[in-house]
C-alpha cells in the first residue's frame, strides 16, 4: 500500500453552504454539554503495526510499538516513512489508523458521566502527517474528535474520514462534523481546508477517497477479528 499521509485533496470547488448546520450544532451541544465527571480511564489497543513505529509516554519514555500493546492518555504515536499503526478503542467501537510519517497524541481517553448519562471522550491531536478515523456505534453524548492546529473534526455514528495536521478534513463515509473554528457538516466525498475559507467545499479526488476507504475497511476488519477473538 502506498503512502496515504502525503496525499492532498483536489482543489475542485463544489457548492457553498451556510456556516452553521443544525446537525453540527446538535452534535456539539450533546458532546460538550456538562458538567461531566470522569468515571474511568480508557485504553487504546494496537491492533496492527506495518513498518516501524514508536510510542512516547507522558514521562517521555520511548518504545517500539507492537501488536497487542495498550496505550493510555498522553501517549504519542510516531510512524516511520512506510509505517501504519491501527488502534482500537475497545468496546466503544471506534478506531484510528495513523498513516506514514505522522505523529499523533492521545490527548483525551476517558469514560465520563453526567447524571444518568455516560459516554466516552476520545480526542486525538494530529501534530504531523494525517490519520484516518472510523466510528461505529456511539452513545449520543460521546465525543470522538480529531484535532489539528487549524480545526477539529468530530465523528458521528457510522462515519469515517481523514484529518491532516495542516487542517484538511476529508470525509469518506457518512458525514463529519467540523467543530472548530466553526460548526458545519461535510458528507462523503467532500473535503474542507480549515486553514482557509470554510465557506468553500471541495471534492476529494478518487485516488484519495479510495486510499481512505481502504484504511477504513482494514480498521473494520481488524476490529471484527478482535471482537471475535474476545468471545
Amino acid at each position: 500500500m502506498g503512502r496515504t499521509g502525503s496525499i492532498q485533496p483536489s482543489a475542485t470547488r463544489i457548492q457553498r453552504r451556510p456556516a452553521w448546520f443544525q446537525a453540527g450544532v446538535s452534535f456539539l451541544c450533546l458532546a460538550l454539554a456538562g458538567p461531566w465527571a470522569v468515571a474511568a480511564d480508557a485504553t487504546a489497543t494496537v491492533m496492527k503495526v506495518v513498518g516501524q513505529a514508536q510510542v512516547v509516554d507522558k514521562e517521555k519514555k520511548r518504545a517500539e510499538l507492537a501488536e497487542g500493546m495498550s496505550l493510555v492518555e498522553g501517549a504519542t504515536v510516531i510512524t516511520g516513512t512506510n509505517a501504519i499503526v491501527y488502534l482500537d478503542f475497545g468496546k466503544h467501537d471506534h478506531a484510528l489508523a495513523v498513516t506514514p510519517g505522522s505523529e499523533v497524541v492521545i490527548e483525551k481517553l476517558e469514560i465520563r458521566t453526567s447524571g444518568d448519562l455516560s459516554g466516552f471522550n476520545t480526542q486525538i491531536k494530529v501534530r504531523k502527517g494525517s490519520s484516518v478515523a472510523y466510528a461505529g456505534k456511539l452513545e449520543p453524548v460521546s465525543l470522538y474528535a480529531l484535532v489539528s492546529a487549524k480545526g477539529v473534526a468530530g465523528l458521528r455514528e457510522g462515519t469515517g474520514g481523514r484529518v491532516s495536521a495542516e487542517g484538511v478534513l476529508d470525509c469518506a463515509e457518512g458525514s463529519l462534523v467540523v467543530l472548530a473554528p466553526c460548526a458545519l457538516s461535510i458528507k462523503k466525498g467532500e473535503s474542507i481546508d480549515a486553514s482557509r475559507s470554510l465557506a468553500a467545499f471541495q471534492k476529494v479526488n478518487a485516488q484519495d477517497l479510495k486510499a481512505i476507504d481502504q484504511l477504513i475497511r482494514e480498521l473494520k476488519a481488524l476490529q471484527r477479528a478482535a471482537r471475535k477473538k474476545d468471545r
